[in-house]
C-alpha cells in the first residue's frame, strides 16, 4: 500500500513538473526576424487577406521553424507574426519569422453581401455562414501556390506578392 502511494505521488509530481504556466517567452521569441511587405491582385492593394508563411517541408515546427501569418490592411501592406500554439499572446511582442525556406499562401473569404469574414468575431467556420474564397484557389494551397520566399539568417525581409485574378 505503502508503494502504491508513493508511486502515485511520484508520477503525480513527474506530470505536474512537466506544465508551465505559460508565464516564460518561448525560446523562439529571440530568432524572429522581421516580415512585411505588400499584396496586390491584377496591380491594385489587396485589403484583408490572410497571408501564411509555412515551412517548405510543409512540418509544422521543422528545426525550429514554425508558421507565420498575419493579414493585409487597406493599402496591401501587411507584418508577419509567428505566435505561439495554445496561448493567448501580444501580437506585438512575437511579430516576425524565423528564418528559413517557406511557402507562403494567401485566402480571403467573403461573404455573400460583399462583406469580408471575420474569424476573430465569428464562432463558425466561414463555409458554415456562406463565405467564400475570393482568392484564386491556385494561391490557397501551399501545393499550388507558386510563391516561395528565403528569410535570411542575417534579419528581417520585405516581400511584396502580385497576385492574378482567375
Amino acid at each position: 500500500m505503502c508503494f502504491c502511494r508513493r508511486a502515485v505521488f511520484i508520477a503525480t509530481l513527474a506530470v505536474l513538473s512537466g506544465c508551465q504556466s505559460g508565464a516564460e517567452a518561448p525560446t523562439y521569441q529571440e530568432d524572429l526576424a522581421p516580415v512585411s511587405g505588400i499584396v496586390t491582385i491584377d496591380g491594385e492593394p489587396a485589403a484583408s487577406v490572410d497571408i501564411l508563411f509555412t515551412p517548405v517541408d510543409d512540418k509544422r515546427s521543422v528545426a525550429g521553424q514554425r508558421r507565420a501569418s498575419g493579414q493585409t490592411g487597406a493599402d496591401g501592406r501587411y507584418t508577419l507574426y509567428s505566435l505561439p500554439g495554445g496561448q493567448v499572446a501580444d501580437m506585438e511582442q512575437f511579430s516576425g519569422v524565423i528564418p528559413g525556406d517557406y511557402k507562403v499562401t494567401f485566402s480571403k473569404f467573403t461573404m455573400p453581401d460583399g462583406t469580408v469574414w471575420d474569424s476573430q468575431s465569428s464562432d463558425k467556420g466561414p463555409m458554415a455562414v456562406g463565405a467564400v474564397e475570393s482568392i484564386p484557389l491556385k494561391y490557397t494551397n501551399p501545393l499550388t501556390s507558386e510563391f516561395r520566399v528565403s528569410i535570411p539568417e542575417s534579419g528581417g525581409s520585405e516581400f511584396d506578392f502580385e497576385l492574378e485574378s482567375e
